[in-house]
């Protein structure tokens, strides 16, 4: 799964949660999963580094 992937998951997730619930409150929480899911890039990027790998192969092998 790529990033392309990962956008286009977020915004149907996104896209569905606003037709069911309808409610104002789920931008602070898509906001909370995006800053998560920047959270585990950067340290994945980290986590590289360290290794001495690629971020989007290497660490697939770790």
């Amino acid at each position: 799964m790529d990033e392309e992937d990962l956008k286009l998951i977020r915004q149907i997730a996104k896209e569905t949660v606003h037709e069911v619930l309808d409610v104002d409150v789920w931008d602070a929480i898509f906001e909370l999963i995006s800053a998560v899911e920047d959270g585990i890039a950067s340290f994945k990027k980290r986590l590289a580094v360290e290794k001495g790998v690629s971020a989007s192969t290497g660490l697939r092998q770790l």
